[in-house]
């Protein structure tokens, strides 16, 4: 499910043969400290970033209003 540093476009390839529902997580292009979750939807594709927050005792959060979580399981 951990794919590294793969391009969004990457991600969307990758993922276009699967079934909705479908996911994968890589390193942010944009800060490889960060982390983006890759999903196909119903729609198309959805991006999100997984903010590593190491000055809060390294927890994570999903998008920009979820709770912290202290893994990505």
């Amino acid at each position: 499910w951990y794919h590294g540093l793969i391009s969004r476009t990457q991600a969307e390839d990758i993922l276009r043969p699967h079934k909705e529902g479908s996911y994968l997580v890589r390193t942010s292009e944009s800060n490889h400290a960060d982390y983006s979750l890759s999903v196909k939807s119903t729609k198309g594709f959805i991006h999100m970033r997984i903010v590593h927050r190491r000055e809060d005792g390294g927890q994570y959060i999903l998008g920009q209003f979820s709770q912290p979580f202290l893994s990505i399981p």
